[in-house]
């Protein structure tokens, strides 16, 4: 809700909003980095998990708004078009790969750096191999819920063969139930949720035009 408000209010002046989000991307990497060290959340509100703090993880959307801004700039965009193809893209995926796998030093600001790059490539790119296997119908139909997906399965995908039961929704917990009703809420929310938001924001903010 916070990040399209300001996308908004900062209006079309793409340079302003650029810096706007490079700025925020700082922050919240300067932040993490001290709170990491120091623990201050922590003793605000003890036992709050560090690494899915909203204010540890927004710069993972505010890199992919960066990006999306860049690339509407035609020169940008033909040039990453270049560098995000063919073995390059790979060679971007092993590294991403790494990055999740090692957790080198600052793996949480390489992650947001690292991952949109990986979606560019694929997009600007759409008749090379991965990007076909991609674009395949049920690929995106997961992608198009994902977000939903994402919410619902905190609620099912909570349970093991040996705690389930303990749980108020022990029944709706376990497996194949939890699977079944994490997609088909996912599904529902989409289309009579998400979906009429998403139209909606198209109607406050028509999307830019790319640059020449």
């Amino acid at each position: 809700m916070l990040l399209p408000s300001l996308l908004f209010i900062l209006g079309p002046q793409k340079k302003r909003t650029i810096i706007t989000l490079l700025i925020g991307c700082t922050f919240v990497a300067i932040w993490r980095f001290f709170d990491f060290r120091h623990q201050t959340f922590e003793h605000i509100l003890p036992g709050v998990s560090f690494y899915t703090r909203t204010d540890i993880r927004i710069d993972g959307l505010l890199w992919g708004c960066v990006y999306a801004l860049l690339i509407q700039t035609s020169t940008i965009r033909e040039k990453a078009k270049i560098i995000l193809s063919n073995y390059r893209w790979w060679a971007i995926l092993i590294i991403w790969i790494f990055v999740i796998i090692a957790q080198p030093p600052l793996s949480l600001l390489w992650v947001p750096l690292i991952s949109p790059l990986l979606i560019i490539g694929t997009v600007l790119n759409s008749n090379s191999s991965i990007a076909k296997i991609l674009e395949n119908r049920f690929l995106t139909y997961i992608g198009k819920i994902s977000y939903s997906l994402y919410l619902w399965n905190s609620l099912f995908m909570i349970a093991s063969d040996n705690t389930y039961l303990s749980y108020p929704l022990s029944l709706l917990q376990g497996f194949p139930t939890q699977w079944v009703l994490t997609f088909l809420l996912a599904d529902f929310s989409y289309r009579f949720i998400e979906k009429p938001f998403i139209n909606w924001g198209y109607r406050l903010a028509p999307a830019p035009k790319p640059e020449r």
